[in-house]
């Protein structure tokens, strides 16, 4: 995964790799928890605050993604299926 279009390199929008496409994820669900997996997944220590993006680029690969907090990679998380969605693109 890593973050792009940021200002810097702790923020930006999130992206992740698969089928070897950077894609984008989608949920208008996403909280803390998905957060702080997603943070640690990107090798930080956590997250402190989280905003969403108006949209992404590329395929939507995750959608749904309900993160625990003690997952190691956002795929650990549970989520639609990837490249499965009900984003509006």
């Amino acid at each position: 995964i890593r973050l792009a279009e940021g200002a810097d390199y702790r923020t930006g929008r999130l992206e992740v790799f698969i089928n070897g496409q950077w894609g984008t994820v989608c949920d208008d669900l996403w909280d803390m928890q998905d957060t702080q997996v997603a943070c640690k997944h990107l090798g930080f220590l956590g997250a402190i605050r989280y905003y969403r993006h108006a949209s992404g680029r590329g395929p939507v690969w995750l959608d749904d993604v309900t993160c625990k907090g003690s997952e190691q990679s956002l795929l650990e998380c549970s989520h639609r299926g990837i490249g499965s969605h009900n984003c509006g693109r």
